[in-house]
C-alpha cells in the first residue's frame, strides 16, 4: 500500500525546518538502519562499522526496521538537544508508555524488561547514556556521531 500526501499551497506555509538536528530523531533513524542491514551501499560500511553497547543493543527492540517505533523515543522536547530529550522522555506519563510500548508489542515479541519501560521503571539507562565514555564531550552544533572511512584504494 502505498501512502500518498499531498499539500496545499497553504500548508506549505506553515512548514519549518529545523536549523539544527534533532538528536533523538537522528538516534531513532540510525537504529532503524542498523536493524535493517542496510542494503543501501551510502550507509552499508557505517551500519557494519557500528558497535553497540549492551544497552545501546536494547534501543534497538525499540527500533524495528519496519513498523512501529515508539512515540515517546522522540518527543519535541529533543529539538533543544540531547539532555532535554532524554528528560522529556525520562519523564513520559506511565499511560503513554504503557500504551505506546502495548503498541510495539503487537508487532513483535518483546522480552521482560519491556514491561519495566512501560511502567515507567528504567529511568536508569539514560544516565550511562549522558556518561558514555565513549561519546566525548561536544560543543552545542557539533554532530553527536563523527564516523570517518578511509578513502578507498
Amino acid at each position: 500500500m502505498t501512502l500518498r500526501i499531498e499539500f496545499s499551497p497553504q500548508d506549505l506555509t506553515k512548514i519549518t525546518i529545523s536549523r539544527t538536528p534533532d538528536p533523538l530523531w537522528e538516534t531513532l533513524l540510525a537504529l532503524h538502519l542498523v536493524n535493517a542491514k542496510a542494503t543501501s551501499v551510502a550507509f552499508r560500511r557505517w551500519c557494519g562499522a557500528t558497535q553497540l553497547s549492551g544497552a545501546a543493543k536494547q534501543l534497538l527492540l525499540l527500533a524495528p526496521a519496519q513498523g512501529y517505533s515508539p512515540d515517546f523515543l522522540t518527543p519535541a522536547e529533543g529539538a533543544a538537544g540531547l539532555d532535554a530529550g532524554l528528560d522529556a522522555v525520562l519523564t513520559t506519563p506511565r499511560a503513554r508508555l504503557r500504551t505506546e510500548m502495548g503498541k510495539l508489542g503487537a508487532g513483535h515479541r518483546l522480552g521482560p524488561w519491556a514491561r519495566d519501560v512501560a511502567d515507567g521503571r528504567s529511568p536508569g539507562h539514560a544516565e550511562p547514556v549522558r556518561r558514555d565514555p565513549g561519546i566525548p564531550p561536544r560543543r552545542p552544533g557539533t554532530p553527536l556521531v563523527i564516523h570517518h572511512f578511509p578513502s578507498e584504494q
